[in-house]
């Protein structure tokens, strides 16, 4: 009985140890692309009992290659690991790949020297497998491993030229195999849109190696130009883009190809102003980002095409959330409304990333060095330029970003693009939480407007719409921030100019004490962003001076963003310095994207005054910066003085520190309507035009990117005011 056992005992040893050593099969890799992750709050992690043990994945091994072309020519030089060699493959043309020893063949990794069309792969089994085309670095995992296949050509252009192909067993490939993913519609964390090759890290530094390679955000990279001639940049792209981390494949512009260009006036001739705009307003509707990044308003270095590919983003994210604006992108993806838009080096008060801030995922090296790492595999640019990765000791640094468009609220921390913003939630409830976050005092109604006056240097924000119907109001000056968060102030009427009195200068330098008529009076170092008038009625009649326009009367050092005003805003006046303006009247600052569809009006009532009047379809007069702002406007100037009209401003100078020269720019503004006026008097000169009536000591420059249909209307009938046919209805129910 004990001699039983015994055996029994035996055999099951001998049992155990035959399964023991049984050769472990691979299984076959799948073809999928991998899922783009969740972004969702991490699982709690296994108990110690509950951790299953894993078997790490064996490494893949490089095959050495036989490579035959039609059955026929062999091809060393496919497969002898330089991308300047390759073989031209025509539609049908094939490739009979056997791997010298006769593994099996797990994995295949082609380069292109043209964006590739469908290909087929055929095993001696039978098994066939189509691989779509579109990336220059493809990497085909087989559906049947196999000693030997057959590649072919189906589809895309007359010639394209395969630079390198080799070929692996099953495993976990080397770190430099490119195996790219599409990411999802609408799932971006952050999008980012370089001018060219190389500019994502020269300009962009540690974005890409620290939000795509050490915290995983899901970062889609999108060029503004396609290299063509210099094709050896769109391989040096791919190796820098996947060496920072980043895994997505990226968005190329090739509608426009990468030309030599020396101004932004240059790079409008080749890159159409609106055609840009369009390609970054369909990125941003696809992909739903909840920060994106775009090139510094002066090119860095002057760069024509930086600066555009600046503009155009600046117009883009407004446009994006606009259903009117390309309607075929809307349709296909939805309107989208960016959160937050940085531009490189943009503003006083910029978000700066840590350039030495040490990343795990890349060894403990700095942000800065990766991204040096990184720009090195640009290796045309790095042999031809002087550029680097720049820190904060340089101008150019690449780890500083100015937020320029915000519906979350402004930075206060400034060390991270995605402040107030909470990535382990759903996207919708993280935008949604973050608009929770206001940083200045809420103001919900026609009360909390009004107590703005009793503080008007601190920081307010809208959480409403606001009606002020029925409600007197009275402007006053304001010198601090208004954010409207997208909400419209609504029936707003003025009938008084406020208390305050500020300096307006002639074109003579001589000095006038002036009233001023709008939401406020007078503005000082204030900022007023993405705020709406609409259904706005301005009416004011005075013997002083006086400019009257939407959101501020008079201005100093303020910058209006986002702002658009929807009415009529009419001056009566006897005065001397006088006029209308669609978004402020007198003063000196910045409008970005702002939007006037005004009727403004001026009556002169003084023959004798022989007044100054000025009419502007954003501002009336002064020395201010114009970006992407759009006006339509209807201007009816009865002047018995001197006109100065214009459909964007009335007149351009500067009237403070002369010595100190500053030329303004006024770039991407579109201008619609007409100016119908008559200037009654000997002396006449009777400045109208659609961009600027008078432009003095040319201190504004206004050739870059901006369109007019403005219509000038000049008439010699003095005997009556010129005023709209619908002027009543304008003004119904206001006394």
């Amino acid at each position: 009985m004990k001699r039983v056992s015994c055996c029994f005992l035996i055999l099951l040893l001998i049992f155990g140890l035959c399964a023991c050593t049984e050769r472990r099969v691979a299984e076959p890799l799948s073809t999928a692309a991998p899922a783009a992750e969740a972004t969702s709050a991490p699982a709690a992690a296994p108990t110690a009992e509950s951790t299953p043990e894993t078997t790490p994945e064996p490494e893949a091994v490089e095959l050495a290659l036989r490579v035959e072309k039609n059955g026929g020519d062999v091809l060393p030089h496919v497969a002898d690991g330089r991308i300047i060699t390759a073989t031209d493959l025509f539609v049908g043309d094939t490739l009979t790949v056997a791997s010298a020893d006769g593994s099996d063949i797990a994995a295949l990794y082609l380069l292109w020297d043209a964006y590739p069309g469908e290909v087929q792969i055929e095993t001696p089994g039978g098994r066939v497998q189509t691989v779509a085309g579109g990336r220059l670095h493809s990497l085909i995992r087989l559906e049947e491993p196999s000693p030997s296949l057959t590649l072919r050509r189906v589809n895309g252009e007359k010639n394209q030229p395969l630079c390198e192909l080799s070929a692996y067993t099953a495993g976990s490939l080397p770190a430099e195999v490119q195996d790219w993913r599409n990411l999802a519609d609408g799932e971006a964390d952050i999008l980012l849109f370089p001018a060219h090759a190389d500019d994502e890290f020269v300009f962009f530094g540690g974005i890409l190696p620290y939000y795509a390679g050490e915290l995983g955000y899901k970062l889609q990279v999108c060029w503004m130009t396609y290299h063509e001639e210099d094709f050896v940049r769109n391989h040096e792209l791919l190796n820098a883009l996947w060496k920072s981390g980043c895994v997505y494949y990226p968005v190329i512009n090739f509608a426009s190809e990468d030309v030599k260009i020396n101004s932004v006036q240059t790079a409008m001739v080749y890159y159409p102003f609106e055609s840009w705009v369009e390609f970054q307003v369909e990125q941003l509707r696809r992909y739903q980002p909840l920060v994106v990044v775009g090139h510094d308003e002066q090119g860095e270095y002057g760069h024509g095409a930086h600066i555009l590919a600046s503009l155009t983003l600046e117009q883009a994210v407004v446009d994006a959330a606009d259903g009117e604006k390309f309607p075929a992108s809307a349709e296909k993806y939805g309107l989208w409304d960016t959160p937050k838009t940085y531009i490189h080096l943009f503003g006083d008060e910029p978000t700066c990333l840590d350039a030495a801030l040490p990343l795990s995922a890349f060894g403990g090296k700095t942000m800065r060095d990766v991204a040096i790492d990184c720009y090195l595999e640009h290796d045309s640019q790095v042999h031809s330029s002087r550029y680097t990765v720049y820190d904060s000791s340089s101008p150019y640094d690449a780890f500083r970003f100015g937020l320029f468009r915000s519906l979350v609220g402004r930075d206060s921390e400034r060390d991270d693009l995605f402040e107030h913003l909470d990535l382990s939630r759903p996207k919708s409830q993280t935008v949604e939480a973050a608009e929770e976050n206001i940083s200045g005092t809420p103001v919900s109604d026609a009360a909390g407007l009004l107590a703005i006056a009793a503080d008007p240097r601190g920081s307010y924000t809208l959480t409403a719409d606001i009606d002020m119907s029925g409600v007197e109001w009275m402007p006053f000056a304001f010198c601090g921030e208004l954010d409207g968060r997208g909400h419209s102030i609504r029936n707003l009427s003025v009938r008084r100019c406020g208390a305050e009195k500020s300096v307006t200068v002639d074109g003579n330098l001589k000095e006038y004490d002036t009233l001023g008529a709008g939401l406020f009076s007078y503005t000082e170092g204030a900022y007023i962003h993405d705020l709406n008038l609409t259904a706005l009625r301005i009416r004011i009649e005075t013997a002083e001076n006086c400019f009257a326009a939407s959101f501020a009367g008079c201005f100093a050092d303020t910058r209006f963003e986002n702002c658009a005003a929807e009415g009529c805003v009419e001056l009566i006046s006897s005065g001397i310095m006088v006029g209308v303006g669609g978004i402020a009247g007198f003063g000196r600052g910045e409008f970005r994207h702002c939007r006037s569809s005004m009727t403004l009006i001026h009556r002169d009532r003084s023959y004798a005054a022989r007044c100054e009047q000025f009419t502007g379809g954003i501002f009336a007069c002064g020395h201010s910066e114009l970006t992407n702002c759009t006006v339509d406007i209807r201007g009816y100037t009865s002047c018995h003085g001197y006109v100065h009209d214009g459909g964007l401003v009335g007149m351009e100078y500067q009237y403070y520190d002369r010595e100190n020269h500053v030329i303004r720019y006024y770039t991407g503004n579109t201008i619609s309507g007409f100016i119908e006026f008559f200037e009654h008097n000997e002396d006449r000169r009777a400045y109208c035009d659609g961009f600027v009536g008078e432009n003095l000591l040319w201190s504004v420059n206004y050739a870059s990117g901006n369109a007019s249909t403005f219509e000038r209307r000049e008439t010699n009938d003095y005997s009556t005011e010129l005023l709209p046919e619908n002027y009543d209805s304008l003004w119904e129910g206001f006394e």
